[in-house]
C-alpha cells in the first residue's frame, strides 16, 4: 500500500467522532489483513512458479543423465521425483491443493497459460516416466524432452511473470531484495541449464548449438553472481550485506570457481573425469542456490 495514501487515511481518521473512528480502525484494519493475506498466497504461487523453471531444466539434465549413462541409476529416480513434483503444482493451480496452500488460479491469463503448458506437460511427463522405467534408453522420450524442456522454460516463466504482475499490495517494501531474488532463482535454473548443455555437448548433440546456449548460460550466471557479491549498476543489483547471505553466495562462488574452466572449455575432448566433477558440484551449486532462494524469501516473508 502506498505510505502516502495510509498516512491520509490516519489523518482522516482522527477528524472523525469517536465512535466513527473505531468503525473506520475496525474496517480499516480488516482491509488491510485480507489485503496481506492475499498478497502472502500470491507470493507464495509465484514461488512456486519460479521453481518449476528450475524443475523443467532439471528434469532436462535427469534425462540426459540416463542417456549418457553418467550416474543414471540416480538420475533414474531424481526425474520421477521432479517430473512428479512439476505436475503436482500445475494440477494445483488447476485444481487446488489444500496441503500445498494453492487455490485453482482464476485469473483469465494464467489459466490460458497453465493449458498451454498442460498441453507440452502431458506428453512430456509421461516421456520422463519412460526414461525413468525403460530398462533400454528410451531415445525417442529423451529426443521429445531435448526439443521441448526450454519451451517449457518459457511457458513456465510467462506464468510466473503473470502472477507476478497480479501483486497489488505487496508486503514488503525492499524493492532491492525483490530485485536480489529475480536473479537467485535465475541462478538455480541455470545451475541445471548449464550442465544439461555440457552433457548435451559431452553426448555429441548439436555441439555448436549448445555450445552458444552453454555460453549464453555462462555469462548470465556469472555476471549476477558477481553482481550480487560486487555490485553492478547495469543490472540494478547492489553489493549483498546480509552477512549470512553474503557467506552463502561466497560459499557458490568457491564452488563455482572449481568447475568455472570446464565449463568455459569450447572445443572437444571432454573426459568422463571432467562430467563426473560437474555433476557431483552440481549438487551442492543447486542445493546453495535453494538455501540462498530460502533465505531471501523468508526475509521477505514469502
Amino acid at each position: 500500500m502506498n505510505i502516502i495514501k495510509l498516512l491520509l487515511v490516519t489523518l482522516f481518521i482522527t477528524t472523525l467522532s469517536a465512535d466513527a473512528a473505531e468503525d473506520v480502525r475496525y474496517k480499516l484494519t480488516n482491509l488491510v489483513n485480507t489485503a496481506f493475506k492475499e498478497a502472502g498466497k500470491n507470493d507464495h504461487y509465484i514461488s512456486l512458479a519460479a521453481r518449476n523453471k528450475m524443475l523443467s531444466q532439471q528434469i532436462a539434465k535427469d534425462a540426459v543423465k540416463i542417456v549418457t549413462k553418467i550416474d543414471d541409476k540416480k538420475a533414474r529416480k531424481d526425474i520421477v521425483i521432479h517430473a512428479k513434483e512439476f505436475d503436482r503444482t500445475i494440477k494445483a493451480f488447476i485444481n487446488s491443493d489444500e496441503k500445498l496452500g494453492v487455490e485453482a488460479l482464476s485469473n483469465p491469463l494464467a489459466k490460458e497459460q497453465l493449458q498451454e503448458i498442460v498441453t507440452v506437460w502431458n506428453h512430456f511427463f509421461q516421456a520422463a516416466m519412460s526414461l525413468a522405467q525403460s530398462k533400454k534408453v528410451d531415445i525417442k522420450s529423451f529426443v521429445y524432452i531435448h526439443r521441448t524442456n526450454e519451451h517449457l522454460l518459457g511457458m513456465s516463466h510467462k506464468l510466473a511473470q503473470t502472477l507476478q504482475s497480479q501483486r497489488k499490495f505487496k508486503t514488503t517494501f525492499n524493492p532491492i531484495i525483490e530485485h536480489t531474488l529475480k536473479f537467485l532463482d535465475r541462478e538455480r535454473f541455470l545451475t541445471q541449464k548449464m550442465l544439461k548443455e555440457k552433457f548435451l555437448i559431452f553426448r555429441k548433440i548439436d555441439i555448436k548449438r549448445n555450445n552458444v546456449r552453454l555460453n549464453g548460460s555462462f555469462i548470465l550466471f556469472e555476471h549476477a553472481l558477481n553482481g550480487m557479491l560486487h555490485g553492478d549498476k547495469k543490472r540494478g543489483l547492489i553489493a549483498v550485506t546480509n552477512k549470512a547471505i553474503r557467506a552463502k553466495l561466497l560459499k557458490l562462488e568457491k564452488e563455482w570457481k572449481k568447475v568455472r574452466d570446464i565449463y568455459k572449455f569450447k572445443k572437444e575432448g571432454l573426459s568422463k573425469k571432467d562430467m563426473l566433477m560437474l555433476n557431483s558440484n552440481n549438487e551442492i551449486m543447486l542445493k546453495t542456490t535453494e538455501e540462498l532462494v530460502h533465505m531471501v524469501e523468508s526475509s521477505l516473508g514469502i
